[in-house]
């Protein structure tokens, strides 16, 4: 079988089941171990606190093109992708870890505009960058690992949903996408439509602020949407055994992105799919 055959998740279910199966309870790190393959990060106890790490890669062609997205976004935006499975769990990242793998003939003003935008972001919430790797390659790959930790000696999971609860969003569905389609088209639109679009696909905010008020607040299960809201939504049932069921009336869309699809020839009734997008912003289930 091939990897196109089996997917993204068949894969991770192979690496998932290798990994359990090498457990030793009697090693103390897995002993520790609370969250392992399957969240949006790995959490451990360490003390009286909950230490927390993520990593995620950008590879050039696949998630991002240089066409569309300056350097500087690009900085900004690698670092955002791992602080929003920080924000996911309730966590406040602490450490960033930085690896790159460059081609030759890549101008240092490109590598130095990139580390601004990171850099601009990681002083946005205190982060730490303290390390790395640097390697030569044909296209540009991004690798962050981000190192956090919870407050409270508890963290928002995918696997602690249960019937009756209600299900809710911190921001709204869509805009990332559609600023994405804009960036592809090349979409001329109004100055105030094209910067929202653009910078909630380029320059999104982490929800760090809001995982910690959910925490605080009593609820136990979160995810960072990343797939898109029926998507992840599928990832917490799948992980807690439990139904969902969703109130497409009820689901925030951004009224620019309802304009922008009107515009584009997409139909009132399609815009139920928006519901569906990619967008910035963590499912929280609550009581």
């Amino acid at each position: 079988m091939k990897l196109s055959e089996l997917g993204e998740f068949g894969l991770i279910e192979i690496i998932q089941s290798i990994a359990e199966k090498s457990q030793n309870p009697r090693y103390d790190s897995w002993r520790r171990l609370l969250v392992g393959i399957g969240d949006d990060t790995a959490a451990w106890q360490a003390g009286d606190y909950i230490e927390l790490a993520t990593t995620d890669t950008l590879v050039q062609g696949v998630h991002f093109n240089l066409n569309v997205i300056s350097w500087k976004e690009l900085g900004w935006k690698a670092l955002a992708v791992n602080l929003s499975d920080i924000a996911a769990m309730g966590g406040i990242p602490v450490y960033a870890l930085l690896s790159l793998a460059l081609p030759q003939d890549l101008e240092v003003e490109n590598v130095t505009d990139f580390c601004h935008g990171l850099a601009e972001l990681a002083n946005q919430f205190e982060v730490a960058i303290i390390g790395g790797n640097l390697a030569s390659s044909p296209d540009v790959v991004i690798t962050i690992t981000i190192i956090g930790f919870s407050k409270s000696n508890r963290i928002l999971k995918r696997s602690t949903a249960v019937p009756g609860e209600q299900i809710a969003v911190t921001g709204f569905l869509g805009l990332s996408s559609a600023g994405l389609k804009m960036l592809q088209k090349k979409t001329t639109l109004d100055n105030e439509t094209t910067n929202i679009l653009r910078q909630a696909h380029l320059r999104p905010t982490p929800r760090i602020k809001e995982g910690q008020l959910l925490l605080q607040r009593g609820v136990n299960t979160a995810i960072d949407i990343s797939d898109g809201l029926i998507a992840d939504l599928d990832h917490i049932c799948q992980a807690s055994k439990v139904n969902a069921q969703i109130k497409i009336d009820r689901v925030p869309v951004h009224p620019l992105v309802k304009v922008y699809s009107l515009n584009q020839g997409v139909c009132r009734g399609q815009l139920n799919i928006i519901a569906g997008l990619p967008g910035s912003g963590v499912i929280a289930n609550a009581d």
